[in-house]
């Protein structure tokens, strides 16, 4: 990662800075509102409001909802 922010800086210093574009500053609002979120998230599971997700197996009542939520139907077993 620090050879291409080196490259990039001495591309901007040889051809000046990037041009901002729609596109560009459409993802850096994206990226900026996704690390408030992330903050505020943190926040509030140091502050015991927020559970922190298990790194084991979901529920299968959660599963389910969740299939239902998504849409997906479970595949019917062909070799019962």
């Amino acid at each position: 990662m620090k050879l291409v922010s080196r490259r990039l800086r001495r591309l901007e210093e040889r051809f000046g800075p990037a041009i901002e574009t729609e596109f560009t500053r459409r993802l850096r609002e994206r990226i900026e509102a996704g690390r408030r979120r992330v903050a505020v998230a943190a926040a509030q599971v140091q502050q015991g409001q927020l559970c922190q997700p298990d790194a084991g197996r979901m529920p299968d009542a959660q599963r389910e909802r969740l299939r239902e939520i998504v849409g997906f139907r479970a595949a019917p077993n062909r070799y019962r």
